[in-house]
């Protein structure tokens, strides 16, 4: 979902960024593309809406709009008008083309922001798949810790269910639970009486 709504639109993004050389150009391909000129470049809906909710490019937008209406209409009447409208068609002119480039640099600077914006959002995304990536490391890590401390548990209670005779250095596993063989007894004195010599140690 992200990757299809959010990182897909970088790649037109940064195209049509790099694609711009001069304000004028940011505004007249911007405007040409949200109108659908068959030559302009495409923006997908999500990089055209910052633009065009954004105040200060939409005051421009209108301010440019009239200019381009007033100056149709002086020169619809340029015979009539003479030097007076000669001089309003050149400031007009004037007028739109600091408009122009006032309007291409608010376009730059917020495509700009959004492709940051964009590089933002990755990196977080990164940083969370790393994190989530460590939790489960660190959960079967903590698994394992787990069953190797039960296995070694299960081993230790193996060990010491034998019943071990320690006389000086020499150790012998007595392997009879619940009760001591008589006939045995004489086998394991034999084995501990270079340790001790009193008979009566049975």
């Amino acid at each position: 979902m992200f990757e299809r709504d959010v990182v897909s639109t970088q790649v037109p993004l940064r195209a049509f960024i790099n694609a711009q050389k001069s304000p004028e150009d940011f505004y007249n391909n911007f405007v040409a593309a949200v109108n659908g000129e068959p030559s302009a470049m495409k923006l997908d809906d999500k990089l055209v809406y910052p633009v065009l909710s954004n105040i200060e490019f939409y005051n421009l937008y209108r301010t440019i709009r009239q200019i381009e209406k007033e100056d149709r209409e002086f020169r619809a009447n340029q015979g009539r008008l003479g030097s007076f409208g000669q001089e309003m068609l050149a400031r007009l002119a004037m007028l739109k083309k600091e408009s122009i480039v006032r309007g291409g640099i608010k376009v730059q600077q917020i495509l700009t922001t959004l492709d940051a914006d964009i590089n933002e959002a990755l990196v977080q995304q990164t940083e969370i798949e790393v994190d989530i990536n460590m939790m489960a490391i660190n959960q079967m890590t903590e698994e394992t810790k787990r069953m190797v401390g039960e296995a070694s548990e299960e081993e230790a209670e193996v060990v010491t269910s034998g019943k071990v005779a320690v006389v000086g250095d020499d150790t012998e596993v007595w392997p009879f639970e619940g009760e001591y063989w008589r006939d045995e007894i004489s086998y394991y004195r034999s084995m501990l009486t270079s340790q001790c010599t009193d008979d009566s140690f049975f």
